[in-house]
């Protein structure tokens, strides 16, 4: 099915003041989609500014270091594994069976 005409996933990569743990947390999870070949817009922040992020557009997942003020309806991963390295890859693979999944939905609705 051609990609072209489908909106690509938006994540929201979070930590506590949105630098550093959110940069971290940036660069991995373009890894991810890039090996995944899944067109994919992030943008980073604090916890503090998630009602604010993406100007209220859909958000597909988040991936965040610190903790989040409430409970949402889409995927969230909690992503200490990307600083401390402790199952990381384990971390990876649910990120990714997530994005896949999402991605899998978003194609058959186009």
């Amino acid at each position: 099915m051609e990609q072209k005409n489908v909106k690509p996933l938006r994540v929201l990569c979070i930590c506590g003041t949105g630098m550093a743990g959110a940069t971290v947390v940036l660069q991995t999870m373009k890894k991810i989609f890039k090996d995944m070949d899944i067109p994919v817009v992030l943008e980073t922040g604090a916890s503090i500014q998630l009602s604010s992020l993406f100007g209220g557009q859909k958000v597909d997942m988040i991936v965040h270091t610190s903790i989040l003020p409430k409970k949402y309806d889409i995927p969230c991963f909690h992503a200490l594994a990307f600083l401390t390295g402790i199952k990381e890859k384990e971390l990876i693979e649910s990120i990714k069976a997530s994005a896949a999944e999402i991605w899998a939905k978003r194609l058959e609705e186009s």
